[in-house]
C-alpha cells in the first residue's frame, strides 16, 4: 500500500538503512521537498519502504525506490510501482538504473518499461547508467 508524505526525515532514515552510503543527503531532500512526491511503501501499516517521483512536464520520473532487506521479494515494490503506474495521469514515465542492479532492470522489465538508452560511466567508471521509459496505453 502506497501513502503519501512529507516526511523527509523518515524518507531519508529508510534511505540510510536501505542505500548506505549511496543515500542522499538531507539538504537534497530538502530541495527535493519542493519538487517531487514522497511515498511510504506499508504492510499492515508498518512503513517497509519508500518511492521518490519527479514531475517532468506532462511526464514522470521515478527518482527512488527502496524496501527494507526484510521486506524484498516479496512484490511490494512490484505492487507500490503497479499502483502509480495505474493511477498517475502521464504520457511516459521515466527511470534511470544502474547498470549492474539487474535485480531492479528485470523488475521494471516486468512493469513494462523498456530501455531507452544509456550513459556509460554515469555512476563511476565502468558502472552505466540505464534508461528506461514505460509509455502508457491509452488505447
Amino acid at each position: 500500500m502506497l501513502t503519501q508524505t512529507n516526511d523527509i526525515k523518515k524518507i531519508k532514515e529508510l534511505d540510510d538503512i536501505i542505500f548506505g552510503q549511496s543515500s542522499y543527503s538531507t539538504s537534497t531532500y530538502e530541495i527535493m521537498l519542493n519538487n517531487n512526491l514522497f511515498y511510504f511503501i506499508t504492510n499492515k501499516n508498518e512503513i517497509i519502504g519508500f518511492i521518490v517521483i519527479q514531475r517532468v512536464g506532462d511526464d514522470y520520473e521515478l527518482i527512488k525506490v527502496g524496501i527494507l532487506s526484510e521486506h524484498r521479494h516479496h512484490g511490494y515494490a512490484y505492487g507500490a510501482l503497479l499502483e502509480i503506474l495505474s493511477t498517475f495521469s502521464y504520457e511516459t514515465f521515466l527511470l534511470e538504473v544502474k547498470g549492474c542492479n539487474k535485480e531492479a532492470i528485470g523488475l521494471y522489465q516486468k512493469l513494462g518499461f523498456e530501455l531507452s538508452g544509456y550513459r556509460k560511466d554515469y555512476y563511476s567508471p565502468g558502472i552505466d547508467a540505464i534508461l528506461m521509459k514505460y509509455t502508457k496505453n491509452t488505447n
